[in-house]
């Protein structure tokens, strides 16, 4: 039995390698495995599978995320412009102190950059709500930056990262917004 197991996760690895290099070698759109991989779930519905399907989901918002984010940085810029070496930026995002992502083409963590301004000597300098957000909303990553960008009906179409942009109150608004959608 349990040679069964070890030769059917062998099997899923050459299969997936076998995807992989498809994708690099043809060009076979990646949207095009996601339409494939949904029909396929599609035809075998099962609640493991419900959850299967946002995270592929999730995988496809994840360009429009990074798009309506606007600009980031690398480990290596982000380090460069605070004055800082990469392990300590690590360090920073650990401490819930940086916004980070990881990056979809690649490997690392992109910061957005709107997270920062230009201080002294053209260094960066962390706004003081990023903190304070990381925190209300339980940490960093694709959920607070879709949480900051997906556009607010009852904002008339403004999202909360145009609003930490603007006056003081409007960013209390934010990170009260934040606290409510991630009570303790």
């Amino acid at each position: 039995m349990q040679s069964l197991a070890t030769h059917d996760l062998s099997g899923l690895d050459v299969a997936e390698t076998t995807i992989r290099q498809l994708v690099k070698t043809t060009g076979f759109p990646v949207s095009r495995l996601l339409i494939i991989a949904r029909e396929a779930m599609a035809q075998q519905p099962a609640p493991r599978e419900v959850w299967e399907i946002a995270e592929l989901q999730g995988e496809e918002a994840k360009p429009l995320i990074e798009a309506r984010c606007g600009p980031s940085l690398t480990t290596e810029q982000t380090a460069e412009g605070l004055g800082v070496s990469d392990q300590t930026v690590r360090n920073i995002v650990e401490r819930g102190q940086l916004i980070a992502y990881s990056a979809l083409r690649g490997k690392g963590l992109k910061f957005p950059a709107f997270q920062f301004t230009q201080g002294d000597g053209n260094k960066l300098v962390v706004h003081t709500w990023v903190t304070p957000l990381i925190k209300y909303s339980g940490g960093h990553g694709w959920g607070l930056l879709d949480f900051l960008t997906v556009p607010r009906l009852d904002r008339n179409g403004l999202n909360y990262l145009a609003m930490l942009r603007g006056e003081q109150s409007s960013q209390e608004e934010v990170l009260a917004a934040a606290r409510r959608s991630n009570p303790d």
